[in-house]
């Protein structure tokens, strides 16, 4: 059962990336040069996604944190987009229980509540 939750948002400074699960593939795309990515410097977290996007700096912040590092490594399976109108997140995993729901939703308003802090986005539009 595929998930997604769709968030519109107002991307103040066109920031947008991708993160999914790093494959078999993406590893040896990436050892033939055929494949860039952001490393954020963190061993566990570049060794399980992939991340890639338009503003290294500001992605390698956001994924730097830790309560947003810890809320992406605890997800089993899942995608994470930042579009210029909206922030996605996708799982093909059944959510079993509302407090994993909960995880969810906590998680994904952290994301945002960065993304606002970094100026990529604001709190009241008008």
């Amino acid at each position: 059962m595929d998930v997604m939750i769709e968030v519109p948002f107002e991307n103040q400074d066109a920031l947008e990336f991708m993160i999914i699960p790093e494959t078999l593939g993406h590893k040896i795309k990436k050892a033939f040069g055929h494949l860039e990515e952001i490393e954020v410097g963190k061993s566990d977290f570049d060794a399980k996604f992939l991340v890639r996007g338009n503003d290294e700096g500001k992605i390698k912040s956001l994924f730097s944190k830790p309560h947003i590092r810890e809320f992406l490594l605890n997800q089993r399976s899942l995608g994470l987009q930042l579009t210029p109108t909206s922030l996605n997140f996708y799982t093909i995993l059944y959510i079993g229980s509302f407090d994993h729901l909960k995880v969810i939703y906590d998680g994904f308003s952290e994301i945002l509540n960065e993304l606002c802090l970094m100026d990529s986005g604001y709190e009241n539009q008008v």
